[in-house]
């Protein structure tokens, strides 16, 4: 019966132990729930926050090129405002440098005119004149002297007129190279300014290209704050969940304690009552045993006294083999009075022992429970922690 008691309570506290508390079974759910959100938002925030990574990268390289093409602008920019200065610098030349020409053309047609008079004049005047300048010389010296003057007026002319031609095709010979160098100035101009042109183009088009990235890596990290804030939202809704839950454990751990305290207590009374059971048990067995054995004293008294009147009744013949046998009715009847005493005892020391076994074996259920709740409650107090 104790047995059955002990283990209906044993079984009881076991259950208590191990069973969980349905609201801490759903903060449990909840509480994964959370660090799946937070995990998927986690991972998603890292591939994000690489493909910004990459587009910043991206970016960079070019907005490096980007500042390449506009150094290149810059360079041009110089290049074509030297080149227009030169071709400035080479329109002026030219200018000058035909109105030198024009003047050269001047002289030689004045130089040429000039010459072409005197020649008319010497042609209409014959040479008369100068045969008389000739004759009028007043020696040889002089007539050779006014001979040779007129012969160097003639070459002067003339070579102030081929004079007049070279300078002139000196000075044309110059503004045709200076338009040339006009020319190729205009041409490299050209060239510079279609370079110039394809340079911003690639510079319009790579411009474009960055603030095509900076508007999407703006949306990008949009997107990771918001994952970051959800991050952050979960965070707070784990630390409030992590909360009850330990509230919660506590609750449970405090419920638990209380159940194995009425465990034990429950133990403890049915070992009480079992060791009550047992001293009655004890005294009961006791109290047969010592009215078997005054049942048996008595038993042979009245064997002793019937074998004592049998004996005064037979005749003094018998009265040998009467006491005889009495006595040995009489030890036969003592034999069976303290045989029974014996079992008598024997069964009353046997139930005390097992009664008191009993006992000792509840007292240990009920330590052995106690330690469980102990060891039960230090680990959910270790899982906890």
């Amino acid at each position: 019966m104790f047995r059955k008691r002990l283990t209906s309570i044993l079984l009881a506290s076991a259950l208590v132990f191990t069973q969980t508390s349905p609201v801490m079974a759903d903060t449990r759910d909840q509480i994964a729930s959370a660090r799946a959100e937070k995990s998927e938002a986690e991972s998603d925030l890292a591939a994000t926050s690489n493909l910004i990574d990459t587009m910043q990268s991206e970016q960079n390289e070019l907005q490096s090129y980007l500042d390449d093409l506009n150094t290149q602008l810059t360079d041009l920019s110089a290049s074509l405002e030297d080149l227009n200065s030169q071709i400035t610098v080479k329109k002026t030349e030219i200018e000058i440098t035909k109105a030198s020409v024009e003047r050269a053309k001047l002289e030689e047609q004045s130089q040429y005119n000039d010459m072409k008079t005197r020649i008319k004049y010497m042609y209409e005047n014959g040479n008369a004149d100068v045969f008389v300048s000739l004759l009028e010389t007043k020696d040889i010296t002089e007539f050779l002297t006014r001979a040779h003057n007129i012969s160097e007026m003639t070459s002067y002319d003339r070579e102030r007129l081929e004079d007049y031609k070279k300078a002139k095709e000196v000075v044309i010979k110059q503004e045709t190279e200076l338009e040339e160098e006009q020319q190729s100035l205009e041409s490299l101009k050209g060239e510079q300014e279609a370079t110039k042109a394809e340079v911003q183009n690639l510079a319009d088009t790579t411009g474009a290209q960055i603030a095509e990235y900076t508007s999407k890596i703006g949306e990008e990290e949009m997107i990771a704050s918001n994952l970051q804030a959800k991050i952050d939202e979960q965070e707070e809704r784990l630390e409030a969940l992590q909360e009850r839950l330990e509230a919660e454990e506590e609750a449970e751990r405090e419920e638990q304690r209380r159940a194995a305290e009425a465990a034990a207590l429950a133990v403890q009374r049915a070992a009480e009552q079992a060791a009550a059971e047992a001293a009655a048990a004890q005294a009961q067995a006791e109290a047969e045993a010592a009215q078997a054995q005054a049942e048996a004293e008595a038993a042979q008294a009245q064997a002793q006294a019937e074998a004592a009147a049998q004996a005064a009744e037979e005749a003094a013949i018998a009265q040998a083999e009467a006491e005889a046998q009495a006595q040995a009715q009489a030890e036969a009847a003592a034999a069976e009075a303290e045989a029974a005493a014996a079992e008598a005892q024997a069964q009353a020391q046997a139930a005390a022992e097992a009664a008191a076994a009993e006992a000792a074996a509840a007292q240990a259920a009920a330590e052995q429970a106690a330690a469980q709740a102990a060891a039960e409650q230090a680990a959910a107090e270790a899982a906890a922690a």
